[in-house]
């Protein structure tokens, strides 16, 4: 890279620092380096960090591609960095995905393309949100290490979202899950060692929360790992709070592909009495009467429709079942 060593602590010469409003009015802090002078940029890329990132963590990349002929642009998420505002709580993405896809069409209008979102962690899992809800219009996209898991243990991976939704119920929705000692965060440290190799770009986001000590979120609350555990697979609410069909490819190694879907009372017995090939009792779920479809199997895809219909017609409301 052609920057200098310490590009890494100091914010770059050209590059706009501001605020973009999103539609809600929240105040999302942003950056945009463009090619200097008359230089015909490349192509225009934007980056949506992790949970608990600041435009800074990212600079040294920024760099790279700015060096190489690319417009960058990046910004904080709501609740972190320099846009926490009131504090987000993040009972919801939901407010996040509407922030990425009014960012992405604001952003697209006002640069050259072509145009090219990437999203790493929390931030790539949140991109490919966008890209399914929301459709925008980009040329590219690359999701980097995207926050699609979570690895519970020592919990088992079907007891982890109903222990978390428990220690919400009971009033920690908004409590950080753990506090971890000061010995841990140092470089070289148990932190530093999930986290990356590189002792010496750890040890710059440390500066970095030195200089803006408020950008340190510590630990995700358990409001957070319910919503992320919610959607750990692809997952599809009526009028964006209630679930009513998830995706699974090979859950926790069961060899199907398949759908899990609410269904009306006694729907569930009588699917997988008549055919159990196809149907199925759904972890976690089936207790509720969900039912399991396969989709590895000869499908029916009229069929399925009427099944994910059923499931929506289950869950929402009826001003929501009125505009079928």
């Amino acid at each position: 890279m052609e920057n200098p060593p310490n590009h890494r602590r100091a914010r770059p010469q050209g590059a706009r620092f501001g605020t973009w409003t999103a539609p809600d009015g929240w105040a999302i802090r942003k950056m945009d380096w463009p090619q200097p002078g008359r230089r015909k940029a490349r192509g225009s890329l934007i980056f949506a960090g992790g949970r608990g990132d600041f435009i800074e963590k990212y600079l040294e990349a920024f760099a790279h591609w700015h060096d190489r002929g690319w417009n960058v642009t990046a910004f904080d998420w709501r609740g972190q960095g320099g846009s926490q505002g009131d504090g987000y709580r993040f009972d919801s993405f939901d407010a996040l995905i509407d922030d990425c896809a009014a960012l992405i069409a604001d952003w697209r209008g006002g640069t050259a393309g072509p145009h090219v979102a990437i999203g790493h962690s929390m931030g790539g899992h949140l991109l490919l949100r966008t890209l399914v809800e929301a459709q925008p219009a980009l040329d590219a996209a690359v999701l980097v290490a995207p926050m699609i898991g979570v690895n519970s243990a020592p919990l088992p991976g079907w007891l982890a979202p109903d222990v978390a939704e428990t220690m919400a119920l009971c009033g920690f929705r908004n409590i950080p899950m753990w506090k971890a000692p000061p010995a841990l965060q140092v470089p070289g440290g148990q932190r530093q060692r999930i986290l990356t190799g590189s002792r010496e770009r750890y040890e710059d986001e440390l500066w970095w929360w030195r200089q803006e000590p408020e950008w340190e979120l510590g630990a995700p609350t358990w409001g957070w790992i319910v919503e992320k555990l919610s959607h750990g697979a692809p997952t599809f609410f009526a009028g964006g709070k209630k679930t009513f069909v998830m995706f699974l490819d090979d859950h926790h190694g069961d060899g199907r592909l398949a759908i899990w879907c609410a269904a009306p009372p006694g729907v569930q017995a009588t699917l997988v009495d008549e055919e159990p090939e196809r149907f199925f009792v759904p972890a976690y779920v089936g207790y509720r009467g969900w039912v399991g479809v396969r989709l590895d199997r000869d499908v029916d895809w009229d069929e399925v429709g009427g099944i994910i219909e059923d499931a929506f017609r289950e869950v929402a409301t009826k001003r929501l079942i009125a505009e079928l």
